[in-house]
């Protein structure tokens, strides 16, 4: 409770500075200042028909497709021992550090699995066919998978989506649930994200 108390003074503080504030009405129609006159300026910015501004191409809403698999069903484990691991976080990989990029951005492949495992990320287009994968380094005693070496270029996608699945091994203490603790459990195709390589 205690440490709720500077979060909620903090919040009844800016609450109160709202409160004191004069509000913001607009003008009456006849005190508009020149730029609010209705018609006087170009909705487009005055270059052309897109409203995209000075030569700024606009970048088309991300929208992809819906994903081929639940589970991709051709993305190989590499597995490890059946020794008691534990882990400070649950199991989870993931593609850093964005997924709407231009062709030739670097990505990063990471995760938090079982020590000495490593992630087989695959990239799969809308269609179900595998384009690329990438074998991470093994995660190290602290079950972290670096993300510094494990560059992936997407400099040979061609412009369009792509669906990132991964096989991992995580942790569980009954081999069904992922828990911090516990023996080797196998992510076999499991959906990470969808990219988008402009």
């Amino acid at each position: 409770m205690q440490k709720r108390i500077p979060f909620i003074l903090g919040g009844l503080a800016i609450l109160l500075s709202l409160a004191a504030a004069p509000a913001a009405f607009p003008l009456p129609i006849d005190e508009l200042e020149p730029i609010d006159q209705p018609g006087e300026l170009p909705i487009d910015g005055g270059g052309g028909e897109t409203g995209g501004g000075i030569g700024t191409p606009s970048v088309p809403p991300f929208n992809p497709p819906v994903r081929p698999y639940f589970f991709a069903p051709n993305l190989p484990l590499y597995m490890i021992g059946f020794n008691w691991y534990s882990c400070n976080q649950l199991p989870h990989v993931w593609v850093a550090f964005s997924n709407d990029v231009v062709q030739g951005t670097i990505l990063y492949g990471t995760g938090v699995v079982a020590p000495g495992s490593r992630v087989n990320f695959g990239f799969y287009n809308p269609f179900g066919q595998l384009i690329k994968t990438h074998l991470t380094q093994p995660a190290r005693s602290n079950c972290v998978v670096h993300h510094e070496p494990e560059v992936i270029s997407t400099s040979d996608l061609a412009p369009g989506y792509y669906f990132v699945y991964a096989s991992y091994t995580g942790l569980s203490i009954n081999g069904v649930w992922g828990t911090s603790a516990g023996y080797p459990l196998n992510h076999v195709g499991d959906y990470v994200t969808v990219i988008r390589v402009r």
